[in-house]
């Protein structure tokens, strides 16, 4: 049976459901009007999850399987870790302008590598600078990708980076193209881990 809120608070039988305290709920909230007055609303925290018009809201690790994840336009906005020493390889959707995703090194590859890709490597491509640093020395060094050939960054966990606190963020300018942008850290003689 469900209690309307209306029979046990009248005020709201006028009003609405109005109220100037925190509102918690631990379930699932349906509305078939208006839910929230946003012409009133300071600020509105989603919780990591939450789904509005079918879309996932809000911000959060996901670590994919043990060998990577194909994303998809829908997980936009999410952070994705590379969490295994044994290495992942993330593949991003197909570009299209405002799809943002972003990665983090949580803990440092030692064998075959960590990478992000392109869907289609031979026409989307990958635009913008990440800095290399090494855990070494003070010297950073800076590497470009191109726009018009380079698809994909790889990180050795030695020169090319991939080591734990190494950021990547992809930002979707159009349907062949990704800028990026981060900090990489690594070891050794630094190169580039862009092609």
């Amino acid at each position: 049976m469900s209690l309307l809120t209306e029979n046990v608070l009248p005020p709201g039988m006028w009003d609405g459901w109005n109220t100037a305290k925190n509102a918690t709920t631990t379930g699932t909230i349906t509305s078939t009007g208006s839910l929230v007055d946003f012409s009133t609303v300071t600020s509105v925290k989603l919780p990591a999850g939450t789904t509005i018009n079918g879309t996932t809201q809000g911000t959060y690790a996901v670590n994919g399987s043990a060998a990577g994840l194909a994303l998809t336009a829908a997980q936009s906005g999410q952070i994705f870790l590379f969490d295994t020493a044994a290495g992942k390889a993330y593949v991003l959707p197909t570009a299209a302008k405002g799809l943002e995703f972003t990665f983090l090194v949580t803990t440092s590859v030692t064998s075959v590598g960590d990478s992000v890709a392109t869907f289609a490597t031979g026409s989307q491509f990958i635009l913008g600078a990440v800095e290399v640093l090494s855990i070494a020395t003070a010297s950073p060094a800076g590497f470009a990708a191109n726009g018009t050939s380079n698809s994909t960054i790889t990180m050795s966990g030695t020169t090319t980076g991939g080591l734990i606190g190494t950021i990547l963020t992809y930002i979707g300018l159009s349907t062949t193209q990704w800028f990026v942008t981060g900090t990489i850290y690594g070891s050794g003689t630094l190169a580039t881990p862009i092609s």
